[in-house]
């Protein structure tokens, strides 16, 4: 069974509260402070602010409009019958809406609407719309900021504030479909709040992960196109780059077009990256183009490598036979012991090989990354042999129970799969808990 989280026993001390503010004040409904209460108690501090502002507006929007038409009804409409008042009312519904809308807070407008109808649907004949109108408001208004104020509250811990916690992405902190669970993502932005020194590594660029930056709260540069570059999301640059030069990217761009296949040059121009290619070889190569152009911070550019421009990294799409003779074309050229190979399946038989810098890798991108942090220790976690350079640099390392094998033998210690969030469980033992020796 699920254990009882502290989000349950934070609402239902929320409401609590709620009751005994009703008691001192001998006055209003302790309904509406229970209700906003519970709906503003969310997953972090920052997500209940957010449920709380909106839920501010809303309870303006709709107390304002509700007292306009309890007026209105009072002066104009006694004893009118009642289904034409309700009529009234659910047409009143629409500009209730449109104003939040207007605000630019569309999820406001639940709130806003059951507002407007609490009060003037509960509305009694012999009470003033003003002051029943206020009460309502501030009933809502309880309840919301003894939400934010009761969520706010932190219990006080150790915490390990000079441990860097590296992850990587694919496959180890994303679970099986290829997402960060609403779990993990709480918790890792609750421990980024407290003082962790986590970070992210991925095989992607910056520009393939911008809708999961954006939902999670990174505050250290993160490792990017397997350790290549290392970018920082808050000046969006890169303040690191371990890229192909410019003559060994022309040798590879004539072995690729000698041995009649296509590439795709990723170069990084003024902290955005720049991709050159040849004209399409196969259906695969366009398909991957039409999806990938489509993406910020990335440009498409079908013309030739300029002038003293280095490549971070090329990609060639195409059958597992073409690849590995074309791999073996490139092993045998003077330059080879400059470059590496990676190798990832793509669809419908077909693979992608990308060549990076010897030097390019986690490993190196995780040393360069721990000399501008205050650290005494590397953490990290993996699954996959992608992983290996950063592990075998680390001072803990962590490995998934569904990773490679190989991996596994390296690591410090094994942990449950990535579908049970074990990655984000072991850094809050280890940030909150664990003292590292």
């Amino acid at each position: 069974m699920p254990k009882i989280g502290m989000r349950i026993i934070k609402s239902a001390v929320a409401v609590f509260i709620c009751f005994l503010i009703y008691l001192i004040r001998g006055e209003g409904l302790p309904f509406y402070s229970t209700i906003a209460a519970i709906m503003c108690m969310q997953p972090g501090i920052s997500n209940t602010r957010t449920a709380s502002r909106n839920r501010i507006i809303g309870t303006f929007v709709g107390g304002i409009f509700g007292m306009f038409l309890l007026v209105f009804e009072r002066k104009y409409m006694v004893g009118v019958s009642e289904i034409f008042r309700f009529l009234l009312i659910s047409i009143a519904i629409i500009p209730v809406i449109y104003t939040s809308i207007l605000l630019e807070h569309k999820q406001a407008s639940h709130t806003s609407c059951i507002v407007f109808l609490s009060v003037v649907v509960n509305h009694a004949a012999d009470v003033s719309p003003y002051a029943f109108t206020v009460s309502r408001i501030i009933d809502t208004l309880i309840g919301i900021f003894v939400a934010l104020a009761i969520n706010g509250i932190k219990i006080p811990r150790k915490k390990n504030k000079d441990i860097l916690l590296v992850t990587e992405l694919e496959d180890t902190l994303m679970n099986s479909s290829g997402q960060v669970s609403g779990y993990s993502k709480v918790k890792l932005n609750e421990m980024i709040a407290d003082g962790a020194q986590i970070t992210l590594a991925t095989n992607k660029t910056s520009a393939d992960i911008v809708s999961l930056m954006n939902s999670l709260e990174v505050k250290l540069p993160i490792i990017t196109m397997d350790g290549a570059a290392i970018y920082d999301w808050n000046s969006r640059s890169y303040s690191y780059v371990e890229a192909i030069s410019h003559e060994t990217s022309l040798n590879i761009i004539d072995s690729i077009r000698n041995a009649g296949m296509n590439f795709f040059a990723n170069t990084i121009v003024n902290d955005v990256i720049h991709i050159y290619y040849d004209e399409f070889k196969n259906p695969m190569e366009e398909e991957f183009y039409n999806k990938e152009k489509l993406l910020p911070m990335k440009n498409y550019i079908l013309t030739s490598l300029p002038k003293q421009r280095k490549t971070v990294y090329f990609t060639v799409i195409d059958t597992s036979e073409k690849l590995e003779e074309l791999k073996k074309i490139l092993e045998k050229q003077v330059y080879c012991k400059d470059i590496r190979f990676v190798f990832e399946n793509y669809k419908d038989g077909y693979k992608m090989m990308k060549i990076f810098s010897s030097k390019a890798n986690k490993g190196n991108a995780v040393l360069e990354l721990k000399k501008r942090v205050k650290c005494t220790r590397v953490v990290t976690f993996g699954n996959d042999n992608k992983d290996i350079a950063m592990i075998k640099v680390s001072d803990m390392s962590y490995v998934l129970s569904n990773g490679a094998e190989e991996v596994k033998e390296l690591a410090s210690t094994v942990i449950n799969s990535n579908d049970l969030d074990a990655v984000v469980k072991t850094m809050i033992k280890l940030f909150y808990i664990k003292r590292i020796s």
